[in-house]
């Protein structure tokens, strides 16, 4: 092998080995800044109260809101496995579903 070759082909060899773990660092990124903003939002969720007097307007937007968080955890979960919120997942999956069917009972409308 001449000198040029082995030289083209060391430095393409350096080029791959520089370049191809970048996109997990950055999905390494992108899940930890899920993750806080995610914890952020968790904190900021509205209570849900049913107890009577029901005033159906804020039942309803509480439940959109507790049902989209669920989805934004749910895709992420979907993207990074290893979140500390896996361990919620299952409890999620089964909010998201009461959400849901409460969503129904109270004649609640989607407003986007």
């Amino acid at each position: 092998m001449k000198p040029r070759m082995f030289t083209a082909l060391a430095r393409t060899l350096c080029l791959w080995v520089i370049i191809e773990p970048l996109p997990a660092l950055a999905q390494v990124d992108r899940c930890a800044g899920e993750e806080a903003q995610l914890a952020r939002e968790q904190a900021e969720l509205p209570a849900l109260d049913l107890t009577p007097p029901l005033h159906r307007q804020v039942v309803c937007i509480s439940l959109e809101t507790l049902s989209d968080f669920s989805k934004r955890m749910r895709a992420h979960l979907s993207r990074c496995p290893g979140s500390p919120h896996a361990a919620m997942a299952a409890t999620w999956h089964g909010l998201r579903q009461a959400h849901a069917a409460q969503f129904r009972r109270h004649h609640c409308r989607r407003h986007w």
